[in-house]
Formats: C-alpha cells, sequence, structure tokens
C-alpha cells in the first residue's frame, strides 16, 4: 500500500478493534493494485464534489482536468488480502520471532558469565580471607584490584547492584 488506502486499512483495522479514530489525510490518492503490476490510482470527478461550482467544471466531463486524486477507497470497497500475503506476514514474524529469541539468548549467555566470573572471584577470595573485608564496598574493591580490567561483571556499579539483589534474594521469603 503506498496511498491513501493504507489510512482506510488502518481506519477499518481500528474501528474493528475500538482503537483510537484515524485522523491522518493522504494527498498522494489512493492506489489498488491487479496481478503483480497493474497498479492504478482512483480517481474522482469534480461533478461529485459539493465544494466545486457547477460552473467552473470543464466540459466535456472525461477532460483529465476535472478529475483529481480520490482521498480514499470506495465506501463500499471490499477488501481482499491474499493467502499468498499472510503467508509471508506469517513468515516475518517468525523471523521477528526467531531473532528476539537468539537476542534473549546472547543476553542470558551474557548475564551467565557475568555472574559465574562474579562467583568465581568471591569464591577464591573466600578460599583466602584477608584483613580489611568488613563490607561489600572493601570486597568490591579488592574483587576490582584482582579480578578487574576485562572480565564481564568486575566493575563498581555491576558488582554493587548485583550484591545488594542477591543479598535482597537471600533474605526475602
Amino acid at each position: 500500500m503506498i496511498g491513501s488506502e493504507s489510512l482506510d486499512v488502518e481506519h477499518r483495522y481500528q474501528a474493528l478493534t475500538d482503537g483510537p479514530s484515524v485522523t491522518l489525510v493522504g494527498i498522494n490518492g489512493t492506489f489498488v493494485q491487479s496481478g503483480e503490476c497493474d497498479m492504478c490510482q482512483l480517481q474522482e470527478h469534480f461533478e461529485d464534489n459539493e465544494y466545486v461550482p457547477k460552473d467552473r467544471l470543464m466540459k466535456p466531463w472525461f477532460n483529465r482536468a476535472n478529475f483529481y486524486p480520490a482521498g480514499g477507497l470506495p465506501k463500499d470497497a471490499v477488501f481482499v488480502v491474499r493467502t499468498a500475503e499472510l503467508a509471508r506476514f506469517q513468515a516475518e514474524l517468525s523471523e521477528a520471532d526467531d531473532t528476539q529469541r537468539k537476542a534473549t539468548a546472547q543476553l542470558d549467555r551474557r548475564a551467565e558469565t557475568t555472574y559465574l566470573t562474579i562467583i568465581g572471584a568471591l569464591l577464591e577470595l573466600a578460599r583466602n580471607p584477608g584483613p580489611g573485608r568488613d563490607s561489600d564496598a572493601a570486597v568490591i574493591r579488592e574483587l576490582i584490584e584482582n579480578y578487574g580490567g576485562d572480565r564481564p561483571g568486575i566493575s563498581k556499579t555491576t558488582l554493587e547492584a548485583k550484591f545488594a539483589d542477591a543479598r535482597r534474594r537471600l533474605h526475602s521469603t
């Protein structure tokens, strides 16, 4: 859909779903397509327009100057949805769903890597206790000094957030 017909379809959809009314207007006119290549712009005649005085119309009626692009589909238009287009749309949705699943899986792997890095570093600290580990801030400082750099999850802001989340989960019922 390349013209005002898309607004008609949107209006029909919003009306069927009790959505908001469509108030946009297209100035390019309305187009219909038959087959692969045949596309036509719907036209309206000035004689059918209540705003144009009849004496200003040029004769004969078939003169191109007496027509203008239609603002929408006719009121009695029949909407046709091709099954091939439905299948294409379904495939497109399926691709989008697959992309979303892959993105979620990547996020899950990244989160798991972050957690495992933090847990591994904490295990090493627990096996080798040292002086001055009397607060989260002290543990975070030591983790960054010993394991910081390019390892995922070993940063001040990440560790502070994860420690707070872990403490809340540990003490929640």
